[in-house]
């Protein structure tokens, strides 16, 4: 694999990490400027906002995941699979075959402890 791809390959998967981990970071800095201390204080604190925007009707998927998602504070849960599914696009896009599904492993796991990886991604 040439420098170029393998450059772009590693900027997709720190691109991923970054953003999950600004996300996280940005809603750890709202909770502390909000005096909130869990999801259930936060969902509470937002919700005449997010009241308004699923009455919009504009974002179906997202108030689907608020009626019946059940890890919504679980950022472990939330970036292993986000990274899993980078991480087998690009072993698609190259034709190698990823280790089993993130599901399998997460089952396996206990859901508040953070994840690791079952098998070693191949070298690119």
């Amino acid at each position: 694999m040439d420098a170029d791809t393998t450059m772009a390959i590693f900027r997709t998967v720190a691109i991923y990490v970054h953003g999950s981990s600004a996300t996280e970071v940005a809603l750890q800095d709202l909770r502390r400027a909000r005096g909130w201390s869990d999801g259930d204080e936060t969902r509470a604190g937002l919700a005449p906002r997010m009241t308004y925007l699923m009455g919009t009707g504009r974002y179906p998927a997202y108030q689907q995941y608020l009626r019946q998602a059940t890890r919504k504070d679980d950022p472990d849960w939330h970036f292993t699979p986000g990274l899993d599914c980078v991480l087998d696009g690009i072993a698609a896009h190259f034709g190698i075959e990823p280790p089993q599904p993130w599901a399998s492993r997460r089952a396996a796991t206990a859901p508040s402890r953070p994840i690791a990886r079952a098998t070693p991604r191949p070298s690119m």
